[in-house]
């Protein structure tokens, strides 16, 4: 059997010596001094973050594959390398996508490598509304988002995904997530993962397991 946690002084300096007070003061703070809750929260942070993994990564998979539907529909099957599309970036962006390109170039540059080496932030930022134009969003949204509600706009989307990057960024870097309003967000990931596909929200639904914790804090 598993020894229980230590509550002892010298465990918990230890601890914060190997987490850095810096990040662990941040959970002192929330536990209101009490620095073995402190840890409590700091584990269960991480398990809420682990939670979030599986819905976030279908919905981030689902999401760019919404958005190289419409580049494909718009540019053709070698829309990565149009000059077309380039010419209608915007210099971050641009940038984004020609380093994956070229650290694709020597493996013949199959474009779902492409497609998984770009940022999350470059789909969500291809719904700016310096895009609505040369992207065509106000035919092209149903194309991508096949499942969206009437009336919900591309700055919708973009919006819902922008705050979901957020999040992901901040799993990401092991920052705190537990203070966030957790089961909005994970609402809002399903949201967008319906709006790509009713199927796959129902799939992950019934298969992940984050409401639970997300209601059980550590005493």
């Amino acid at each position: 059997m598993q020894a229980p946690f230590s509550c002892l002084p010298a465990t918990i300096d230890s601890i914060e010596m190997a987490l850095s007070p810096a990040r662990f003061g941040r959970y002192v703070a929330m536990a209101q001094g009490d620095r073995a809750r402190a840890f409590r929260l700091y584990h269960w942070n991480a398990l809420l973050s682990a939670s979030l993994y599986w819905p976030m990564q279908i919905m981030e998979v689902a999401f760019r594959n919404a958005i190289v539907t419409v580049l494909r529909n718009r540019y053709g099957a070698g829309w990565h390398v149009e000059p077309r599309l380039l010419r209608c970036l915007d210099a971050p962006d641009h940038n984004k996508l020609n380093e994956a390109v070229n650290r694709h170039a020597g493996s013949g540059m199959p474009v779902d490598a492409v497609v998984a080496d770009i940022t999350f932030g470059f789909w969500v930022a291809l719904l700016a509304r310096r895009y609505e134009v040369p992207l065509g969003w106000p035919k092209r949204l149903p194309v991508a988002f096949p499942q969206l509600p009437p009336g919900l706009s591309r700055e919708d989307v973009r919006r819902r995904a922008n705050e979901i990057r957020i999040l992901r960024n901040r799993i990401a870097h092991h920052e705190p997530i537990l203070h966030r309003r957790l089961q909005d967000d994970y609402y809002a990931i399903l949201d967008v993962i319906g709006w790509c596909s009713i199927d796959l929200r129902w799939v992950v639904e019934r298969t992940a397991d984050v409401l639970p914790l997300f209601r059980n804090p550590p005493s």
